[in-house]
């Protein structure tokens, strides 16, 4: 039966790679890559932290953000490592073709690299429209239809926040559903289900052993996915307090109210009668 208590709690966690994960503990974070089905690639990894190159950052709020990027930084740089791993242990059944030839000549070992931040800069593009523009945008629609939705009362602000914060999770689910289905993905939940059973053996103060993990839990509590889970929740009821704002009034208010306003339009009259 798994457990879901343990009988300490602390502050190792980790992530899951292609296949492998990374750990990270208080002192140390290690990556491990299956490259063969009976060898397994172990490094350590670590990155010059923002606190260490600037003491501004080891202040309140300001740690918190400059941890996340650290955070990111160290992820990144262990999801590399592993996509560098699996890659060399796969082997290439298969003439290349000229497209593959061309990037291949062109960007030589940089390649995965490359591939990885135009990956990374899709992703953010696509998580910011699919989770801020997109259900706004389909609340508006839905503002022609039911007339709760119209105007920018008390009302509307909570049928705004309720109608956008329950369709982000349901977009956030499905996007969850739909990537456990391809077979690389649900390998690496597969693996991030390993990392769990792992910490909760470690924390039960029981032995490191392929029996003692299996019969763990695979949902901890200070898992990243449920903790997003969590600020989508909280997102809605911090919505019902803020003003309703229109999908198309976000995007233009600044450029085209501002821009309009007597003090902007002052500021560049000065601007220019000092350039004369």
């Amino acid at each position: 039966m798994a457990k879901n208590t343990t009988k300490k709690i602390t502050s190792i966690g980790g992530s899951a790679l292609i296949e492998g994960i990374m750990m990270r503990g208080p002192k140390r974070t290690t990556v491990c890559v299956r490259t063969a089905p009976d060898k397994i690639y172990s490094e350590d990894i670590s990155i010059n932290t923002i606190p260490s190159k600037c003491k501004l950052f080891k202040l309140p709020f300001l740690r918190g953000i400059a941890g996340l990027i650290d955070s990111m930084r160290l992820s990144y740089k262990a999801l590399m490592l592993s996509a560098d791993k699996a890659i060399e242990s796969t082997e290439i059944e298969e003439e290349p073709s000229k497209f593959e030839k061309w990037l291949d000549d062109k960007f030589g070992d940089k390649l995965v690299k490359v591939m990885m931040v135009i990956a990374s800069i899709l992703g953010v593009a696509l998580a910011v429209g699919l989770f801020f523009f997109v259900p706004s945008f389909l609340f508006d629609l839905s503002a022609n239809v039911v007339p709760a939705f119209k105007g920018d009362g008390g009302n509307a602000v909570f049928w705004k926040s309720v109608f956008e914060g329950v369709l982000k999770i349901i977009l956030f689910l499905l996007y969850i559903i739909v990537c456990s289905q391809m077979t690389e993905m649900k390998r690496v939940f597969m693996y991030h289900g390993a990392e769990h059973k792992t910490i909760f053996c470690y924390e039960n103060e029981e032995e490191l052993t392929v029996e003692n993990v299996k019969k763990q839990s695979r949902f901890h509590p200070r898992c990243g996915t449920s903790f997003m889970v969590l600020m989508l929740i909280v997102g809605i009821l911090v919505g019902l307090f803020r003003s309703c704002c229109t999908f198309r009034h976000r995007i233009f208010k600044t450029c085209i109210q501002d821009s309009s306003s007597p003090r902007f339009m002052r500021n560049r009259l000065r601007a220019y009668q000092n350039l004369r």
